[in-house]
């Protein structure tokens, strides 16, 4: 198992010795961060027993400087290498609540507690300037304090949060060959009280008390890629690489205002820069990409058809772990490369595997076993000998077996307020000429796509099995929309003429066929043809009327007469048509 060690007081007196917290690092296989003391306000000569283990990539420092009673303290701790003489500024650690008159020197260095030798030299000398100079204020210009600076040392103001998150300002004397002249805002969390975070610092010289009008802030830094000539140009913990200001390595991505480790498994992410190599960043969560799935550990390519797993995610997009192996949900297939939906009855196919469960592949076409038919949903060992034995939705054509399984007959079939109805006339354009004689108004005439009659000796066998009801459906000329229903219905078969019989009228349209006069009444009647007549008037109705009907003294109705013709209870005008039956279940 491998220990991090975050940012940590270890007090020599009551934990762990700095050494032993070196050795830990170096030889018990824990991942550490840089140790450093950390102390503030040691006197000359003064030891500091306090160790932490510093922030990523931070070193550690030392920093001298006189109070305003001219003594010298040192502090040490953690620093961002920018704070160093040849970079710019970071977070310094450590408690420090004395005054700052004179910053004398700051030093860095990048190894283990290698701020245990408290010394801090600085030759460079610069002209003596007078200073402005307080300590903890919170508005420059309450400073009225001033010093006077050693040679070479020049002015600053220094601008930092205290524990409690309060704004303050240090002004001083400071040797100018430490000068940071720069804006950061490295914040790592909350400090105890006492505690100091910088947030910049801008120096100047050439004129006395000329920090007391300086201003601190970041806008002399650049971003990210924006053009530098040092570190100290950059803004937050960007470094300036190539002359331009970069994240440290390709570790890390830029976001918002720092340089950033990229983001594990599962994590919120706005664009796949953030998520780690190689996740991406898919619906703002850092994924594996679509072709890999993540084991706990990395991401791994998913699994292909019947391959073993345990959970599905380790599959291909399209398939599913059952029962420890890799395979399409049971209403798809495998084709080669994905799972697809089966195709259904009358759709094209290669195999058997292409087409929906008790379906065969024939002719490239799905259709049922022999022994089984269509219904319009499934195959079925009982097929529908009417519309009304269909589960369907829309009106469309479907295959009906009236008599058995081998003698499939299509049907336009329509579903009004959950009846199913059987249409057994139909005419809408006249494109079809309904002047038929007696073998075809026998056996049916027409295209079920379109205008057609299904056949007398069919609507026989349908009305003879079971009670039925007839639904006259018409539409006008000026769209207006009329039905009679009858609630039973029934012709006799071929011997009988196709004999109607029709009882209990309801509807908008009116009644056509029963309680009317005898000249028109065509329930009772016999079914007539222009070479069949069968009506009761030594005129032939169907030659007259150029249709075939069950007329009586060729009155009143007959929708099956010449298309502009055609009329119901007396009136015409009619531009449409449908004559559709249904079993009472």
């Amino acid at each position: 198992m491998i220990h991090i060690l975050t940012y940590t007081r270890v007090n020599m007196t009551s934990g762990i010795p700095a050494l032993l917290l070196v050795l830990l690092c170096n030889f018990a296989q824990l991942e550490c961060r840089i140790i450093c003391l950390s102390c503030t306000g040691l006197s000359e000569g003064e030891q500091c027993h306090n160790v932490v283990s510093c922030e990523q990539n931070e070193v550690c420092f030392t920093q001298k400087y006189r109070t305003k009673d001219n003594v010298t303290k040192y502090d040490v701790g953690c620093s961002y290498p920018e704070l160093c003489r040849k970079d710019s500024t970071g977070v310094v650690f450590g408690k420090r609540i004395v005054e700052h008159g004179h910053v004398v020197c700051h030093h860095c260095c990048q190894d283990n507690v290698c701020n245990s030798v408290i010394t801090c030299s600085d030759n460079y000398k610069a002209p003596r300037l007078s200073c402005v100079s307080c300590s903890g204020v919170t508005r420059i210009d309450k400073c009225n304090s001033t010093i006077t600076c050693n040679d070479y040392e020049v002015c600053f103001i220094q601008k930092y949060l205290t524990g409690l998150d309060q704004e303050h300002f240090d002004l001083g004397c400071k040797s100018s060959t430490i000068c940071m002249n720069g804006f950061y805002s490295n914040i790592f969390g909350r400090r105890s009280e006492g505690e100091r975070h910088l947030l910049c610092e801008t120096c100047c010289g050439g004129n006395s008390f000329c920090n007391r009008n300086l201003v601190c802030n970041h806008y002399n830094q650049s971003s990210v890629n924006g053009s530098c000539t040092s570190t100290s140009g950059c803004e937050s913990n960007l470094i300036c690489l190539s002359g331009k200001c970069q994240c440290p390595t390709n570790d890390y991505y830029w976001s918002i205002n720092s340089c950033t480790l990229p983001k594990g498994i599962n994590h919120v992410c706005a664009s796949s820069n953030e998520c780690k190599i190689p996740l991406l960043c898919l619906v703002n969560t850092c994924k594996c990409p679509i072709d890999k799935y993540w084991d706990g550990f990395r991401c791994n390519s998913r699994k292909m058809h019947n391959a073993p797993c345990n959970i599905s995610a380790e599959c291909s997009e399209t398939l599913f772990c059952t029962h420890g192996i890799c395979k399409c949900d049971r209403i798809d297939y495998w084709t080669g490369n994905n799972c697809t939906a089966k195709t259904t009855y009358g759709h094209s196919c290669l195999s058997n595997d292409d087409c929906k469960s008790q379906q065969i592949c024939v002719d490239n076409k799905c259709t049922c076993p022999i022994t089984e038919v269509w219904n319009g949903t499934s195959c079925t060992t009982s097929p529908p000998k009417e519309c009304c034995d269909i589960n369907f939705k829309v009106n469309d054509v479907f295959t009906i077996y009236p008599t058995d399984a081998l003698h499939p007959k299509p049907v336009y079939c329509v579903i009004q307020n959950g009846t199913r109805w059987t249409v057994i006339q139909r005419r809408f354009n006249g494109s079809l000429d309904f002047y038929k004689n007696w073998t075809s108004y026998k056996n049916g005439f027409g295209n079920v796509h379109g205008e057609y009659w299904l056949g007398n000796e069919l609507i026989y066998m349908l009305s003879s099995n079971g009670r039925h009801k007839i639904r006259v459906q018409l539409e006008k000329v000026d769209s207006t929309n009329k039905y009679a229903d009858y609630s039973t219905f029934s012709i006799g078969n071929e011997a009988n003429k196709y004999l109607l019989t029709v009882n209990g009228y309801s509807g908008t349209a009116g009644d056509g066929l029963l309680n009317v006069r005898n000249q028109g009444k065509a329930a009772g009647k016999k079914f007539s043809t222009y070479d069949s007549d069968n009506d009761i008037t030594s005129r032939n109705c169907a030659t007259i009327l150029h249709g075939g009907w069950w007329y009586s003294e060729c009155e009143y109705s007959d929708l099956n007469q010449h298309y502009n013709g055609m009329r119901w209870n007396e009136g015409g005008g009619l531009k449409e048509t449908m004559i559709m039956i249904s079993r009472e279940i």
